[in-house]
């Protein structure tokens, strides 16, 4: 298997266990170990600034904010975190 491939059923896994997650700390936790600690955030002005966007569909305050380093990262990993809705 590829490192992307690795990679990507990694963060897989990831989501499918953690559908209907409420608890942020333990979802930094876990996405921090995919994605790397300083890449994700919790905090609430991060939350506000992407709540919103330019679109009609009404705002909603994501649950954590996940960014990426690299352009592999956004690669392997962008089409998987994009999907899911936490």
């Amino acid at each position: 298997m590829s490192p992307d491939n690795q990679a990507t059923t990694e963060a897989e896994k990831f989501f499918e266990k953690m559908y209907g997650w409420g608890d942020p700390e333990t979802l930094k936790k876990d996405l921090s170990a995919i994605i790397g600690n300083n890449n994700v955030s919790l905090d609430e002005e991060t939350l506000e600034k992407y709540a919103r966007d330019y679109s009609f569909v009404k705002a909603r305050k994501p649950s954590c904010v996940i960014f990426v380093e690299t352009q592999e990262q956004e690669k392997v990993y962008g089409p998987v975190f994009a999907s899911m809705t936490i």
